[in-house]
């Protein structure tokens, strides 16, 4: 879902207005859904949530209050949060995916609710309907031929540029940045692993050329995914993000001053935009099977097993807190790993090799 700057701002008045109204209200004793909601998104605001969050609590919450209508949330159960979800899977027809979060978020919010209400236990806790679905056993990789299409087809393109082509110098010169950019972003996450939402975020103080990588810092308390890490990065590819942020010194916006990846007009970039132009090159290269940026995730951590990364490098590798994660999404042996591993490992070595 796309959220407007004005939206947002409309949105962020309306809590200071709440917050204002509700500031003298003792929670112990309030009857009132609302009250709690526009408190909650408050103290939301108050630890350090980012607007586009805020957001997004505020629609999900919203939309479940009222569903709920005139029912007190001291009087929800388990039994009308599965309810709930049920609708917006049957009836909404929301994608499991989407309802796993709207589940977390309510979670969220009684966890909130609880301080001050006697509830004992949390309406979202152990829930008799499924939230979580178990991923694909294939999963979509890149071959090693199209993976270099995609790292190639950028440069070659950018050679082809004529300025002859463009009405405008402006135009000009924001087709090379953008080629440039769209590049180093596919490079990254190629060689790197990065997840597409990571790349996006990337700060200019993450980048640490002398020691040839760049720190990668993940929004939240994420139960599975480490907090902060490190990716390691080539002499060539720290020369190229130098000379894009030389690039980026006469478009930089406020807005913008704390990501490394800009669009040449100085915004920033969505966290949907990886996805974009992994399309995008990919037909350019004549792909034309359904792709998506999380795919080169997938191909990075393939190759590595196909290349026999042990498992705990493995894990450090893909940025995970537990290996259990990394044993149950990732490792999934290619049939050429398991070939591999048949011949070197039978009993009758060397006959099966003869």
């Amino acid at each position: 879902m796309h959220y407007s700057p004005e939206g947002i701002h409309k949105y962020l008045r309306e809590i200071e207005q709440h917050r204002t109204l509700y500031k003298g209200k003792n929670l112990k004793y309030v009857k009132d859904n609302w009250i709690f909601y526009w408190r909650f998104l408050s103290y939301l605001q108050d630890i350090g949530y980012r607007p586009r969050t805020l957001q997004r609590y505020h629609e999900k919450l919203r939309m479940f209050l009222n569903w709920i209508g005139n029912k007190s949330l001291r009087r929800i159960k388990k039994k009308d949060v599965e309810e709930y979800l049920l609708y917006l899977k049957n009836e909404r027809h929301i994608v499991p995916y989407a309802i796993r979060y709207v589940k977390e978020a309510i979670g969220i919010f009684f966890a909130y609710i609880m301080r001050f209400a006697r509830i004992k236990v949390n309406p979202t806790a152990n829930l008799g309907i499924r939230i979580h679905y178990k991923q694909p056993k294939k999963m979509d990789y890149f071959t090693r031929e199209e993976v270099a299409m995609l790292v190639k087809k950028p440069l070659q393109e950018l050679k082809m540029i004529d300025r002859t082509d463009f009405p405008t110098n402006y135009s000009y010169r924001g087709r090379i940045y953008t080629i440039k950019m769209q590049y180093l972003i596919l490079k990254l996450m190629i060689s790197t692993g990065i997840r597409p939402c990571e790349v996006t975020n990337i700060e200019p103080e993450d980048f640490q050329p002398e020691e040839l990588r760049l720190r990668v810092r993940t929004k939240g308390n994420q139960q599975y995914i480490m907090k902060e890490r490190h990716v390691f990065i080539t002499e060539k590819t720290v020369k190229e993000l130098q000379e894009l942020l030389v690039l980026q010194k006469s478009i930089r916006r406020p807005e913008s001053e704390n990501r490394l990846f800009i669009h040449y007009f100085g915004g920033k970039l969505s966290s949907s935009y990886p996805n974009v132009i992994v399309k995008y090159w990919a037909l350019r290269c004549g792909i034309r099977r359904n792709v998506y940026a999380y795919m080169i995730r997938y191909t990075y951590c393939t190759r590595l097993v196909e290349n026999g990364v042990d498992v705990y490098s493995l894990k450090k590798l893909m940025g995970h807190k537990q290996m259990v994660v990394t044993l149950k999404h990732y490792l999934k042996l290619t049939p050429t790993e398991i070939r591999r591993e048949w011949k070197e490992f039978n009993p009758l070595k060397k006959e099966v090799v003869s």
